[in-house]
């Protein structure tokens, strides 16, 4: 039988991390096909969403675990699947009003390709 380890000792950070780089990659990328006047292809978008869904899932599962909030068997799939709700409603539990900010820092990492997109776009066509 294996046992989890301490609350203490478990880190979510190399999942925050893996969000945080899978944004600066897909801003270069999408700065980089904007500036050259292409398009995403439909399987990089889904592999976009894909990639951030699962690390994001991976980030609440090692968090809730840290913090020792007691959950669901289910609620990983919750997460992946209905995390714009999800996601603020847990932080909420755990971090009380402050948890909103941390979702709104996730939301900005998540769509922080898409801005830039539309704003190097904007660019290219007024310019």
């Amino acid at each position: 039988m294996v046992e989890e380890a301490p609350a203490r000792s478990r880190s979510s950070s190399k999942f925050l991390a893996a969000i945080i780089a899978l944004s600066a990659i897909g801003t270069a990328g999408v700065l980089v096909i904007a500036l050259r006047r292409a398009s995403l292809s439909p399987l990089t978008q889904y592999l976009w969403v894909l990639s951030i869904d699962l690390s994001l899932t991976g980030w609440v599962h090692e968090d809730r675990l840290a913090h020792g909030y007691k959950t669901p068997f289910e609620f990983d799939a919750f997460v992946f699947f209905a995390w714009p709700i999800v996601v603020p409603w847990y932080l909420c539990r755990t971090r009380g009003w402050r948890g909103l900010y941390v979702a709104a820092g996730l939301f900005a990492l998540m769509i922080a390709p898409l801005v830039v997109g539309v704003f190097v776009a904007a660019w290219i066509v007024l310019h």
